[in-house]
Parts: structure tokens; sequence; C-alpha cells
């Protein structure tokens, strides 16, 4: 495993890793695993920003989950960088966003 720590500081502006004595009312909660293809995505209302997102992995669907963290999510700062986009109103309420699966 890489020393690096996430987010990077290149784009600390889109997203922080939230402390533990900081997680309270994570409002999106993500389980990856290498037979998912790592896609993944959610629709969320823009006003829910910054949104806390708990990161979770596991090998396999069958495989025990492991916590990669719990991060704040500045959903303005990842429309405004091309990591989401608005959704089109005839899917859903105006105002809401797609957030796609991420390399942070």
């Amino acid at each position: 495993m890489s020393d690096e720590s996430y987010p990077l500081l290149s784009v600390s502006h889109l997203a922080r890793r939230v402390q533990n004595s900081e997680v309270s009312e994570i409002r999106s909660d993500w389980t990856g695993n290498d037979e998912s293809a790592r896609n993944h995505h959610e629709r969320v209302d823009l006003s829910e920003s910054p949104l806390r997102q708990r990161l979770s992995w596991k090998r396999s669907p069958k495989d025990p989950v492991h916590l990669i963290g719990v991060y704040e999510l500045d959903l303005r700062q990842l429309l405004t960088a091309g990591y989401t986009r608005i959704e089109p109103k005839t899917q859903m309420k105006s105002g809401c966003v797609s957030i796609t699966g991420m390399t942070i």
C-alpha cells in the first residue's frame, strides 16, 4: 500500500477526509469490489453539499468489507471540475447532480 494520504493535495479542494471525531450524518455509503468493474454512481441534490460519504472496499461480493474512510465531498467544486454532472429535469428533480465513481 502507498504511503500517500488521500485525498491528494492536488484535489483537496474537492474532498476532505473526515476524522473519526467528526463522523456523523453520513448521507452516502459506497462499497466497491474488484468484481464490480469499479463502477458506482449516485444521484444527490446539489444542496447536500458538502456530502459525507463512507467508502469501503472488498475483494468480491462475498468477502468482508474494509473501511477506507469517510469523506466530505464538495459537490459544487466537483461539478465545476467536471467530476459530476447536472441531471436533466426529466430524470429527476431540478438541482440534482450525478456522482460517478472517481479517483480522488
